[in-house]
């Protein structure tokens, strides 16, 4: 694996992982948003899941440009299992999950996110998103939880540790990233807000469409990880909010 091991000491080397399935279309701005990083730590991970347009072509020609680049092709069982490869496979000390139609908001993002160290016992550094549709989210990672999904993986940089306990649940097709983040939160690990906006995101990533399918995954999330009770708050108003998309959805 190709890496750039020359942290500082304000810099901790970052692992960014990226998977992806016939992505020719977005894939050179994504990793040219990690390449032009003015940090000198960090790694890039591509999970290839055997694209069958140009993709591992691309990456072929694109590893040669890009030292810190590394690639992974092979079948896997979905979005959340290549992320689970890329994390087997990082070595830095920070995880950042970026989807193909995802870039790193400016070539600063970095440096602004470790402009100060996080405190030694912090396992999540997050901060904001925006898309690609105008809409911008600003992230949370409290009780808010319980009622939506606050925090998405773009905006979100995991220390290595809390994968030494934690994968992703790839019997979760879209909300295996909102489980995770449940987890995390009963378990209470620190976390700190950088007031940066981390990643330009695609607003037409798999949870970002409202359907039925959408609905029922994320039900079903928060009755397996809070029960029943703790769950019903959050479920309900998910119908509600998609029922009125539905709504005002023209035919």
């Amino acid at each position: 694996m190709n890496n750039n091991n020359n942290p500082t000491a304000h810099t901790p080397l970052v692992t960014i992982i990226t998977p992806v399935f016939n992505g020719i279309d977005t894939l050179d701005n994504c990793l040219k948003s990690v390449a032009t990083q003015n940090v000198v730590s960090f790694q890039h991970i591509v999970i290839n899941a055997l694209s069958t347009d140009s993709t591992t072509e691309r990456l072929q020609e694109l590893q040669a440009a890009y030292p810190h680049l590394s690639t992974i092709t092979e079948a896997d069982k979905g979005i959340y299992d290549a992320m689970n490869k890329g994390i087997a496979a990082a070595t830095g000390e920070w995880l950042l999950f970026l989807g193909v139609d995802d870039i790193l908001a400016s070539p600063t993002v970095l440096a602004e996110l470790f402009a100060h160290a996080p405190s030694p016992a912090t396992q999540l550094l997050y901060g904001n998103v925006l898309y690609d549709n105008g809409n911008s989210h600003t992230s949370s990672f409290n009780v808010k939880l319980l009622l939506r999904n606050q925090l998405h993986h773009q905006g979100a940089l995991y220390h290595r540790t809390v994968f030494a306990t934690q994968r992703y649940d790839i019997q979760y097709r879209i909300y295996a990233d909102y489980a995770l983040n449940i987890r995390l939160w009963q378990q209470g690990i620190k976390a700190e807000k950088r007031d940066v906006v981390i990643s330009l995101c695609g607003a037409q990533g798999l949870s970002g469409r409202a359907t039925w399918s959408q609905l029922r995954e994320i039900c079903r999330v928060r009755f397996e990880t809070l029960g029943l009770l703790q769950s019903l708050v959050g479920n309900s108003a998910s119908i509600a909010k998609i029922l009125l998309k539905k709504m005002h959805t023209p035919s």
